[in-house]
């Protein structure tokens, strides 16, 4: 499994949004996951699962000893910004129903 694959499915796992997860398959092909993954291979799985679901002190040490910048506001965007849609169906509010 590739480094970027790997931070989705953790951030999705971390998130309770595993089940709403798209295939890779359909995630967006203008999106450089080669650059993504050779960033994201400078840390250890342990570093890597703390980047992406640890506390705001571990992940700001990494994302600045590692440059990781670019990366961690990806993800922000994936988690929670215009991103979302291209990685994650919509969840169902069972409320409505």
């Amino acid at each position: 499994m590739k480094e970027f694959e790997k931070a989705i499915i953790t951030l999705a796992y971390d998130n309770a949004m595993l089940s709403n997860m798209k295939p890779v398959n359909e995630w967006p092909a203008f999106i450089n996951y080669e650059h993504l993954d050779a960033v994201l291979g400078v840390l250890t799985n342990e570093e890597l699962d703390a980047f992406v679901a640890g506390d705001s002190p571990e992940v700001e040490e990494l994302i600045e000893t590692h440059g990781l910048h670019h990366v961690n506001e990806l993800l922000d965007y994936i988690f929670v910004g215009d991103m979302h849609g291209f990685f994650f169906n919509p969840l169902v509010n069972y409320n409505e129903f």
